[in-house]
C-alpha cells in the first residue's frame, strides 16, 4: 500500500480570513470590561467580583478611591 501525501497551499489572505473566521488569533473573541467604582456604583460592587467574573482577555478598569 502506498502512501501519498499533498501539500495545500493556501494564498495568505484567505488563510487569514479563515483564521479569523475560526477565532484562532486570539484566545477571546469578545473580551470585556468591567468597572469598579469606591463608592460601589460601578458594574461589579468588589476588585475581588470583578476578578471572579474576569474571563482571559478581559480588562478590570478601577475607579480612583480608597478600597477596604
Amino acid at each position: 500500500m502506498k502512501t501519498i501525501s499533498r501539500a495545500v497551499r493556501i494564498a495568505p489572505p484567505i488563510l487569514a480570513l479563515l483564521l479569523l473566521a475560526t477565532g484562532i488569533p486570539g484566545s477571546s473573541a469578545r473580551s470585556a470590561s468591567r468597572s469598579v467604582e469606591a463608592d460601589g456604583t460601578g458594574a461589579h460592587p468588589t476588585i475581588q467580583s470583578a476578578i471572579d467574573a474576569a474571563q482571559p482577555g478581559d480588562t478590570i478598569r478601577v475607579g480612583p478611591g480608597t478600597y477596604t
